[in-house]
């Protein structure tokens, strides 16, 4: 949202101070919203004054108009550009250098997290943005903590609108991408994800599409980076992996914890540090010198590790900061030996091991080997389903419809019949590229399903641009969800995936345009459009098997085919069997859920006026009397009023005369149950029209 300058503070007698300038962009300068957030960085970062934390000087104003701030200039480089550099001249970073860093991070953050008003209160500023991009080191060897941009001060300036999401997603902790209120363990998890990321060398979440990242925030296991770093002691292990716990409950409590924690662990890997300790790492990292190995740190491949030299490098010899069989923990450090030959520098005693962990201690022992992320949650093991999955099937089907699967290792499997196709070409256990009917021509995969209407064959991308909102199911509601998106009168994809022990991620998603849905994607096989068609008898099971082969054949479409077959428009019933696959969404009870703003549609005519029309047919085909009856137990015995826009709702809604009947009743003072019991007949209509208003928020107790 701005642009940043290098500017020089000219004053009396030649004194001048670099400083840097950060104006808001000429675009956005009338934006009232990106002004705000601008306004609200210099107020709070101009109360932190802490050595760790880079200072606001000034929020200025130009005779244009154009708002700027003047902060404190930090020659150096940030965390980010040092990873990128340490990969690009395959340099480990010393593990000592990343606890020192990330202990000074928290300590800007404890700063913050502790700050006071005037008159004494805790303000809280929560940074909600800790990523290795923000993180500053100085040639000098400073640390410090930029871009308050997005911070949040309890109590003051603005507020996140519910269900944004400001900040890197793969640094969030799960209660903000829960949309849950944020306590300074926030800024603790965003932290460790630095740390892990730092002692390794590897994204821990990132680097995969948004949605996927999300889950692997919220369920995935985290690894201790020892696995990917055996030199790294099993007190740092420990101390990274709490920062990480999902839980807030179970994470470390505050940055000024989390700091303690790692000045006390930083002595067992470097038991002295100086200032010139950092300027020399950052300089080897910025390429400005020469690995020393007196500083300490292994090459991830320590057979091709050479002694650094200014003479001896060659294009493709990896250049570390360690000699070839030179421990990593660091000499110990006496006036003589500072900037002697390495060959006079003593070597203290290894840390010496520790008693194995007790049953369910974190962290697992560290493993040798690299892993290049932290496993996803629905990752497939191809090689492992081979020989275990339907794909494995060779087929022997001797009927008049066969089937062939060519895979990207070329093996054809067939003649398979219309059902062994299907379980055999499923995308999350095999690798099918084509389909054929004759084994001579052969159809893509992605062509083929779409044809056939077999959607689940080719599973869209998992990338969502502009995630707006997530959720979980349990948590909130579908009900509650949809008609949020419904009222806002969204455009854009929702996603709902669910995970299981033992089997493979289950995915929907709806397209919607203006709050109205257009297009349902499902990947459960009984609710493709060829088993549709045969539940509502449109076509008949055994007809299913011709007609792709069919459309195989001819390199027809499944409604052309349909046509020329039986004489049926399958077009007329698309909404009918759109809304089939949206009603089935209303038998999940658990899930993670996520709101991607603005991709385009895959069908743009809706197949209903909005999202409302349809919560009312979700639950009655899929909640029973019995289990509706058990979940409202409490709320039938209270006394209900309307709010204030409860009517305008019941319109857009659609209803029936007999549903806007049960709603009057639900607010006619009176509780529900006396409703219920007084019109049996009505009373499952009551009791579906309850749950859709309290959990739209459309209903405020009596007192």
């Amino acid at each position: 949202m701005a642009e940043v300058f290098k500017a020089k503070l000219p004053g009396v007698a030649g004194f001048e101070k670099i400083l840097v300038i950060k104006r808001i962009l000429p675009h956005l300068a009338r934006n009232e919203r990106f002004v705000k957030m601008f306004v609200n960085e210099a107020q709070i970062a101009a109360q932190l004054l802490h050595h760790n934390i880079v200072q606001v000087s000034e929020l200025g104003q130009t005779q244009s108009g154009e708002l700027f701030i003047a902060m404190e200039y930090v020659p150096g480089i940030d965390l980010r550009g040092i990873l990128r550099n340490a990969a690009r001249r395959l340099i480990r970073i010393p593990v000592w250098f990343t606890v020192h860093t990330i202990s000074q991070v928290c300590g800007g953050l404890a700063h913050a997290h502790e700050l006071t008003d005037n008159e004494g209160k805790n303000t809280m500023v929560i940074h909600r943005d800790v990523t290795p991009s923000n993180v500053f080191i100085s040639k000098n060897g400073d640390v410090k903590l930029a871009d308050f941009g997005i911070a949040k001060a309890v109590g003051k300036f603005s507020e996140t609108r519910v269900g944004q999401l400001k900040g890197k997603i793969s640094y969030m902790p799960p209660e903000q991408l829960h949309g849950e209120s944020l306590d300074p363990r926030a800024d603790v998890f965003s932290a460790g994800v630095v740390l892990w990321e730092c002692l390794t060398q590897r994204r821990l979440f990132g680097g995969r599409p948004d949605f996927e990242t999300m889950l692997a925030i919220c369920e995935g296991e985290r690894e201790p980076p020892s696995k990917h770093n055996p030199k790294i002691p099993r007190e740092l292990d420990e101390i990274t992996l709490q920062a990480l716990e999902p839980d807030r409950a179970n994470r470390t409590n505050s940055a000024r914890e989390l700091q303690e924690q790692l000045l006390q662990v930083l002595p067992l890997i470097r038991p002295a540090l100086l200032p010139g300790d950092i300027r020399h790492v950052v300089n080897v990292l910025t390429g400005e010198t020469e690995p020393d190995p007196e500083y300490g740190a292994d090459l991830p491949n320590e057979s091709g590790i050479r002694r650094a030299s200014s003479t001896s490098s060659t294009p493709h010899e990896p250049v570390g900061l360690t000699p070839s069989g030179a421990p990593s923990l660091a000499p110990s450090i006496t006036p003589v030996s500072r900037r002697s030959n390495s060959s006079d520098v003593s070597t203290p005693p290894a840390i010496q091991p520790r008693a194995p962990l007790t049953p369910g201690q974190k962290p697992q022992p560290a493993a040798e080997g690299s892993v290049s992320h932290a496993p996803l949650i629905d990752d497939i093991d191809f090689a492992k389903l081979k020989d275990e999955s339907e794909n494995s099937i060779v087929g022997n089907y001797n009927g008049p419809f066969p089937f062939f699967l060519s895979s990207n290792n070329q093996q054809i499997n067939g003649p398979l019949a219309y059902d062994e196709m299907l379980h055999a070409s499923d995308p999350r256990k095999s690798q099918t590229q084509s389909v054929s009917c004759d084994k001579k021509s052969w159809v893509p995969i992605e062509e083929f399903a779409k044809a056939a209407g077999l959607d689940f064959l080719t599973p869209n991308s998992r990338s969502l641009p502009n995630v707006v909102m997530v959720s979980r199911l349990g948590d909130r509601s579908l009900v509650y969800l949809l008609s949020r998106l419904a009222l806002a009168n969204v455009s854009g994809r929702l996603l709902l995936m669910r995970t299981s022990p033992n089997a493979p991620t289950t995915r929907r998603e709806i397209d919607i345009v203006n709050g109205a849905p257009t297009f349902v994607y499902t990947d459960k096989m009984s609710m493709q459009t060829p088993a549709l068609l045969v539940r509502r008898d449109i076509i008949s099971e055994p007809l299913v098997p011709e007609i792709i082969h069919t459309i195989l054949k001819e390199k027809n479409h499944l409604a052309k085919v349909v046509q020329q077959k039986i004489g049926v428009d399958v077009g007329r019933h698309r909404a009918v069997l759109m809304r089939d696959r949206f009603i089935e969404l209303f038998e999940w009870k658990k899930g993670r859920v996520a709101f991607s703003e603005g991709m385009a549609p895959r069908e743009s005519k809706p197949f209903a006026n909005s999202l409302l029309t349809l919560l009312f047919d979700g639950i009655h085909r899929t909640w029973s009397r019995e289990k509706l009856t058990s979940h409202l137990r409490v709320l039938l015995e209270k006394r209900w009023s309307p709010s204030n826009n409860l009517f305008e709702v019941l319109e857009r809604m659609e209803l029936t005369d007999g549903q806007i009947h049960a709603a009057q009743k639900i607010i006619d003072g009176r509780p529900v149950s006396q409703t219920v019991k007084k019109s049996p007949a009505d009373s499952m209509v009551v009791l579906i029209m309850l749950y859709l208003l309290v959990e739209m928020d459309l209903l405020i107790e009596r007192r």
